[in-house]
């Protein structure tokens, strides 16, 4: 599917092109990262060895909450925090050093991203088997992919910028730190009602996070990591990334709101990728006349998907201050945390 992250052992592509001299154009589905839901190497829940134990001497571990390609979520009780998340490496992958290191590095992302939009990090250890895990928030939300589905018409203008400046908000102290997300997609971004206001985003998963200072090692320039979806164009052809890349990660995003779907789409990931390399985006008055969408929003949107990054915004805090001043214009109260 095209949603699907690519793995970070990919060989070094510059265009969609420069794969068809080599050869056979390849099928970026076949280097995705193991679905979500696969079962390989997964014990069933009744005998996940974890479920009834206690974790550092306090993380009752209750039940699983989701299995990911790598690791496993678990919900546990905590006396300090109550409810909590563990995340886990599954045990397949335990002593995979990439893997290890990938983990290791959300871990950092985390306590160094730290902000009211980002998943709050508890603590780090390691399970008596060896594997690592971290514990953080228990987010009790819904997943943004699952609210796009459930409309039935595009995303009204003021509800999505509402949810864009959080994003923004939870990006700006990330990208100071020099730590570039990589990863943002619906999936990763759960809209939570927290003391009584509907809406409030909390960012998940920095995973592919990517400190500006790392020069090499876990990944290097020439390696395509990401969901082809939200990647960018420099992102597609695996060259070295910065907050930009986020940025156009961002308008993605938020063209999707405002749209019903993502400005590219196609049935294999390389699909959607030629497209964020050579195909500029439909703009939203011209794809449905009857969508209503401002016209400085509009412009703010086509800025960000633009395909060079030194024509987009150069920093999340400038997309921050345009949109917030498009908000107050038509009246929308973004949460204290975004503004």
């Amino acid at each position: 599917m095209a949603g699907d992250a690519v793995s970070d052992t990919q060989p070094e592509l510059t265009s969609p092109e420069d794969a068809g001299r080599r050869g056979t154009q390849p099928d970026l589905s076949t280097w995705a990262e193991p679905d979500p839901l696969a079962p390989s190497g997964l014990e069933p829940e009744g005998e996940d060895p974890l479920i009834g134990q206690t974790v550092a001497g306090r993380y009752h571990v209750d039940a699983i909450i989701a299995d990911g390609g790598m690791g496993r979520v678990y919900m546990a009780s905590d006396e300090q925090h109550g409810t909590v998340a563990l995340k886990t490496l599954l045990p397949v992958y335990s002593s995979h050093t990439l893997v290890v290191q990938r983990f290791q590095r959300e871990v950092t992302s985390l306590r160094e991203a730290q902000c009211p939009h980002v998943v709050t990090m508890h603590e780090y250890g390691e399970l008596p088997d060896g594997r690592a895990f971290f514990v953080m928030e228990f987010v009790d939300g819904v997943a943004l992919d699952t609210v796009l589905k459930s409309l039935a018409h595009p995303m009204d203008p003021s509800r999505a910028i509402k949810i864009a400046l959080q994003l923004c908000a939870a990006l700006i102290p990330a990208h100071a730190l020099g730590i570039v997300h990589r990863d943002l997609k619906p999936e990763n971004l759960i809209l939570c009602e927290i003391g009584g206001q509907q809406d409030v985003l909390k960012v998940l998963d920095f995973g592919i996070a990517k400190p500006l200072t790392e020069a090499h090692g876990i990944t290097e320039a020439g390696q395509v990591l990401g969901t082809p979806t939200y990647m960018s164009p420099e992102q597609c052809t695996g060259r070295a990334v910065d907050e930009r890349s986020d940025i156009y990660a961002l308008g993605v995003l938020l063209y999707e709101l405002l749209a019903g779907e993502p400005p590219f789409v196609g049935e294999k990931p390389w699909d959607v990728i030629r497209s964020h390399l050579k195909t500029p985006p439909t703009p939203l008055s011209e794809r449905d006349p009857a969508v209503s969408v401002p016209e400085a929003l509009e412009r703010l949107l086509m800025r960000c998907l633009l395909k060079a990054p030194e024509q987009r915004f150069q920093t999340m805090r400038e997309v921050h201050a345009e949109m917030g001043a498009i908000a107050a214009a038509l009246g929308v109260e973004p949460p204290a945390t975004a503004r």
